[in-house]
């Protein structure tokens, strides 16, 4: 399994008479978070919630708003 973060990894793949060397990393797509970007977190301001997101995916209320969801 590959993991998730900012830092690169090498390899090489090596055949009879050649070799590819390369680097790779694994991030996450806009809005997704957590070890196999698999926590969904999309700021809102309107009828579903009132929140921004913090780098590790939770929901952060916007003032004046609470809840799971920041609705209340």
């Amino acid at each position: 399994r590959l993991a998730v973060g900012e830092d690169w990894s090498q390899d090489v793949h090596r055949e009879d008479q050649s070799q590819l060397r390369f680097s790779y990393r694994v991030v996450c797509d806009e809005f997704y978070h957590g070890e196999e970007c698999s926590d969904f977190c999309r700021p809102r301001n309107d009828a579903f919630g009132h929140f921004n997101c913090d780098a590790a995916g939770n929901r952060i209320c916007l003032p004046g708003w609470k809840g799971d969801y920041c609705a209340e």
